[in-house]
């Protein structure tokens, strides 16, 4: 069984919520913050004690766009980066986990075609 990366958001939602909020009144950092660190901790811990799960996608903008415009495109779990610039054009990574029929191959990319806007998956 592979564990989808939702089901370890939601874990990590919870507990930040229960612990927390109960301690702080107002947290230092948005709650937000506090459970991207909690989700990648999970993972890890499950990546290290062999269980499966789901893994990450990643794919590369090929052309002329700016990251603005291709985050526009993009479903919740999915975000987007500069990697830098080569040739004069900037390299964008568009990093993310599928949910719920929000895919890289079956939405984001041809959700960024529709825009005329080339990526490739990567591995």
């Amino acid at each position: 069984m592979i564990i989808q990366q939702t089901t370890i958001r939601e874990i990590a939602r919870s507990i930040v919520e229960s612990t927390v909020c109960d301690v702080y009144e107002r947290p230092a950092h948005p709650m937000e913050d506090h459970t991207e660190r909690m989700t990648a901790e999970i993972r890890r811990q499950l990546e290290n004690s062999g269980q499966f799960v789901q893994r990450k996608r990643l794919a590369i903008v090929a052309g002329h766009s700016d990251l603005d415009t291709i985050r526009k495109y993009l479903p919740r779990g999915y975000s987007a980066k500069s990697i830098g610039k080569a040739d004069g054009v900037e390299r964008i990574l568009i990093e993310g986990y599928d949910d719920h029929g929000w895919t890289l191959h079956e939405y984001v990319i041809p959700s960024l075609a529709s825009g005329l806007i080339c990526a490739k998956e990567v591995t």
